[in-house]
């Protein structure tokens, strides 16, 4: 069950909340986004952490890359890293989706990467939340 009253009370935003839930609503594409999104939400509330501004973040098999609007959202800086060009061209049109819609203007950085996780293409670069 997702508790939204104690999300808001524990300072996650209120646009957060409700890009996750028009999300759930309008594309489900990927079932486990629901989850996913709800639980990043959960653990920022849990761990009083307000923001990822500054954080490098890499999801190595980003799929439809719906959570990673999420992730820019809070301010990461954010590689998404996947072997099929099929997902990253998904990824690419939810992120387009999404900065029309929900991420700030300017001060957000991505970038889509096709690799393979298990033969990374970043030698000697270090990333804070994988």
């Amino acid at each position: 069950m997702i508790n939204v009253d104690f999300l808001l009370k524990n300072g996650i935003p209120t646009e957060w909340i409700e890009y996750v839930r028009n999300r759930c609503i309008t594309d489900m594409r990927d079932h486990y986004f629901f989850w996913e999104a709800y639980q990043l939400l959960d653990l920022l509330a849990r761990t009083k952490l307000k923001s990822l501004k500054g954080f490098k973040i890499l999801d190595a098999g980003c799929g439809f890359g719906v959570v990673d609007c999420l992730l820019v959202m809070m301010g990461g800086d954010l590689t998404l890293l996947d072997y099929d060009m099929e997902y990253l061209n998904k990824s690419r049109e939810a992120f387009r989706e999404s900065i029309i819609h929900n991420l700030p203007q300017g001060g957000f950085r991505f970038q889509f990467v096709k690799g393979d996780i298990f033969d990374m293409p970043f030698k000697g670069e270090r990333f804070d939340l994988v």
